[in-house]
């Protein structure tokens, strides 16, 4: 059919139907669009809680191999200076003390003092009773305590006796 010419079986409400039906495809076509976009939103928002988690993360871990680190150079600066303090003792040189070869010199001098002329004053093995304040105090402690518990006695006494006459004055004699 040439350009510019209207083909009289061809109606323009062809054209109406499919507009409603484009409309509705080009509608659901943006909400799966939307609810993609949504779910790529959700999955960036994980991503971003992730990547802060391990952020945090690699700080923590830096934060401890560095001390990690120090420890291991403070071990190493402390057991050279046990190797040497080792090597000191072991080497044959003069001590204050002939038992003990050291070279490092003793702040306090040892003195050897035998046991059995250690105690010169009183017998060692006599048996000394000691009376503190403390051995005092604890009987004062149970002498109340005995005479408070001897008030309570007296006094349940004579409640007993008063509940017994009542008792009594209430019951009539048996016959």
């Amino acid at each position: 059919m040439p350009y510019g010419q209207n083909n009289s079986n061809v109606s323009d409400n062809s054209y109406d139907d499919d507009e409603p039906n484009e409309i509705c495809e080009m509608m659901s076509l943006i909400k799966e669009q939307h609810d993609y976009m949504l779910k790529q939103k959700e999955e960036m928002k994980a991503l971003k809680s992730n990547e802060e988690l391990h952020v945090s993360f690699v700080s923590r871990y830096e934060n401890l191999l560095n001390k990690s680190n120090l420890l291991e150079k403070e071990h190493g600066e402390l057991k050279k200076q046990f190797e040497d303090l080792v090597l000191k003792c072991e080497s044959p040189t003069i001590s204050l003390d002939a038992s003990i070869p050291c070279a490092i010199p003793c702040v306090i001098p040892i003195v050897k003092v035998d046991a059995s002329t250690s105690c010169d004053l009183t017998p060692c093995n006599e048996n000394v009773v000691v009376e503190t304040l403390d051995d005092l105090i604890t009987s004062e402690d149970l002498k109340q305590d005995v005479e408070k518990l001897r008030v309570d006695k007296d006094g349940l006494k004579e409640k007993r006796h008063k509940i017994k006459s009542d008792f009594l004055k209430i019951t009539p004699p048996r016959a």
